[in-house]
């Protein structure tokens, strides 16, 4: 501190050479306080400094202390800094930050912290989807920052995180270059670019209506049962509908799929291709991919107690659909939504334009304002929606990431076609051996 006083005092102006003595003012003037404080920071800690060097001042785990010299421990170690976040996150998601160097170093921080409710035996995934188990090694990354990893209690399958809503995903290890685009936190939606190619399309097309498909295309119905003359026909479900459980486009199909969803490939927990096809006026109602949770001594349907239901949807959109001719497929109950990033941004004038243009077609198909399908309508460009792109399919997720709870939120429907016609392929994929696997 004498230093300092000696400092000031030497630049102040009664000590300057030659400087006129004032008397309206005093002989020491202090200087700028910001220079002050630095000075005098850099000289307490200069004292401290020497103090702990020298041995004046014990060393021991302060509170402050001790956080430090952990990580400094951890990552001499070989520990790794993790963002742990819970499967499927969302942006509500906040991640637990933890040092480890294995899967069971995580599993033990996730569960002495309860983190998300979760503990015990517990699943790692890396941010590509890789299963990762037991005493495995995780890599130094690479990159600045904490490397993602994501957790779910054992026996949950993954779930792609949303928790950057817009954000295009690279997929990695797969048999064409394809990219995910979360659209939706509630439920989990996503856009697949470049799911399939038009020969692609094509191949599936033609043997909806080859004669050596015995399940060829007719009338859709709905139901459990998988012979179609138990299945029940549907007024709310107007289009016509082909399923394929053969052809190579199944096989192919079905190994993309669990690839994307990161899944074991099986097929008892695949149910086909549906193809769809829905002409002018042809639609289906807002309705659920999953059967009710019911007592049923034949199956348990409820993910969450440990039974099996559809766990995922995706769809493949064969062709476009002009945006004021229908199409789309509308979840009326989303929350947190984002479109995708190569729709055009409409000004409010011409999106009413739109709207405006749709319901006109809708009135001259339907007739009657009070008709299911006009209701659709209205709804379908009023609620988030998605406009067919081909090429391209819808996936979003029917259970909770952690619970396995069947989601509400996961309805959805078909919108009517206004003009043209629309082509598509449901895959359903199960949590677990479907129904008629057992």
């Amino acid at each position: 501190f004498g230093m300092v006083r000696e400092r000031v005092q030497a630049k102040s102006p009664g000590a300057r050479a030659g400087a006129p003595d004032r008397t309206d003012e005093p002989q020491i003037s202090a200087p700028r306080p910001r220079k002050f404080v630095v000075q005098l920071a850099a000289v307490v800690l200069t004292f401290f400094a020497l103090a702990f060097a020298t041995g004046i001042l014990p060393v021991t785990d302060t509170w402050a202390q001790k956080p430090l010299k952990s990580v400094a421990r951890r990552a001499a170690a070989g520990a790794v800094e993790f963002a742990v976040y819970p499967n499927g996150a969302t942006p509500a998601d906040q991640p637990l930050k933890i040092f480890a160097a294995s899967v069971a170093e995580i599993v033990k921080g996730v569960s002495s912290e309860g983190f998300g409710g979760m503990s015990g035996n517990l699943t790692v995934w890396t941010v590509d989807g890789e299963l990762r188990n037991g005493d495995a090694v995780f890599a130094k990354a690479h990159s600045k920052g904490p490397t993602n990893v994501y957790v779910a209690p054992a026996g949950r399958p993954f779930q792609w995180p949303a928790h950057k809503l817009g954000e295009r995903i690279p997929v990695r290890g797969l048999d064409r270059q394809i990219s995910l685009e979360a659209l939706s936190a509630v439920p989990r939606v996503f856009l697949v670019h470049n799911f399939m190619s038009a020969e692609e399309v094509a191949m599936m097309q033609e043997f909806a209506y080859s004669q050596e498909n015995p399940h060829r295309m007719k009338p859709s119905s709905v139901g459990k049962e998988t012979a179609d003359e138990l299945r029940e026909k549907s007024s709310t479900r107007t289009s016509e509908n082909a399923w394929d459980v053969q052809s190579p486009m199944y096989h192919l199909m079905m190994n993309r799929s669990f690839g994307l969803l990161r899944m074991a490939h099986d097929w008892n927990t695949f149910d086909g291709i549906q193809v769809v096809r829905y002409r002018p006026g042809e639609a289906y109602i807002v309705h659920s991919d999953t059967f009710p949770v019911v007592p049923d001594n034949s199956h348990n349907w409820d993910p969450s107690s440990g039974g099996t239901n559809r766990y995922v949807t995706i769809f493949m959109y064969m062709n476009d659909v002009a945006e004021d001719e229908g199409g789309q497929t509308v979840f009326p109950l989303a929350r947190d939504t984002v479109q995708p990033s190569d729709d055009v941004r409409h000004t409010h004038e011409k999106a009413t334009e739109i709207r405006s243009s749709a319901l006109t077609k809708g009135k001259e198909l339907f007739g009657d304002p009070g008709r299911w399908e006009y209701k659709l309508t209205e709804q379908c460009y009023s609620s988030y929606s998605l406009r067919p792109r081909a090429m391209s399919a819808a996936m979003f997720y029917h259970q909770h990431p952690l619970t396995g709870t069947i989601l509400p939120e996961a309805q959805h429907g078909a919108c009517p076609v206004l003009g043209g016609e629309k082509w598509g392929a449901n895959m359903w994929i199960w949590n677990g051996p479907r129904y008629w696997s057992r």
